[in-house]
């Protein structure tokens, strides 16, 4: 019992680091460092700058309406909440992880419009964090609900 005991403990840290990597990168978009803050490519390219702000917007949108389809059952943590219900719906009907997928888009958004390594390593570091959060809960969330493998069957991303 001991063991289950502490390996939870272990997973729980786990989990708990994942999510205060996920924000203090999130945070870091904001803020500029000179020593990283060096151009992959010199120039404006207005017309990447705009489809990066419409993606930036879309992303919102979306995790908007992700945050609203969830309700009661959204969590920062990737494991599931106590009294959490599988929503299949709204955006879910297209997306298994619609707000993870729109922080990826948004950090890399970030990205396009600085073309900068220091906003290409957050958005790497982002995507290797959020898809480690994935696999924790799409763990969980097969455990928990006994109908999520044919949902992850019928909405493949």
């Amino acid at each position: 019992m001991r063991f289950n005991f502490d390996k939870k403990i272990k997973s729980s840290k786990k989990e708990f680091l994942l999510v205060i990597s996920q924000f203090i990168i999130i945070a870091l978009h904001l803020i500029k460092f000179n020593l990283f803050n060096q151009k992959l490519i010199q120039g404006e390219f207005l017309t990447i700058i705009y489809i990066s702000n419409f993606l930036i917007t879309l992303a919102l949108i979306i995790i908007v309406f992700s945050a609203k389809d969830l309700g009661k059952s959204l969590s920062p943590m990737p494991r599931p909440k106590e009294n959490s219900k599988l929503i299949t719906s709204g955006i879910y009907r297209l997306f298994r992880h619609p707000m993870y997928y729109s922080l990826i888009i948004i950090s890399f958004s970030f990205f396009l419009k600085s073309l900068t390594v220091y906003r290409l390593i957050l958005s790497i570091l982002l995507t290797i964090i959020i898809s480690n959060k994935i696999k924790i809960e799409e763990k969980y969330l097969t455990k928990k609900f006994h109908n999520y493998t044919s949902y992850k069957n019928e909405v493949k991303i």
